[in-house]
């Protein structure tokens, strides 16, 4: 499995957030802008939580993204990019 070598970029101790618990292609809407697809909408949070982030990636990597390594690593680079950012 892929996981990068510093998980700093994906948890805060302490750091808790909502989470969806549920995320697959039926919940979700996706917008195609200039080549780039945004996520514009999310559907049904009947099952969500406020828990630990890391929470989300098994079904993200197992259901969204059908276990594809390729896929899973690119959205943690994105992700690590993107919380960088958002600290700063």
């Amino acid at each position: 499995a892929y996981l990068p070598q510093d998980l700093s970029a994906f948890v805060v101790a302490g750091s808790y957030a909502y989470l969806h618990t549920d995320l697959h292609k039926d919940h979700l809407f996706l917008t195609k802008t200039n080549g780039e697809w945004e996520i514009t909408g999310i559907l049904d949070w009947g099952d969500s939580i406020y828990g630990d982030p890391f929470y989300e990636l098994a079904t993200i990597h197992a259901d969204l993204f059908h276990c594809d390594l390729f896929l899973l690593k690119n959205f943690l680079k994105s992700y690590a990019e993107f919380s960088d950012a958002y600290q700063r």
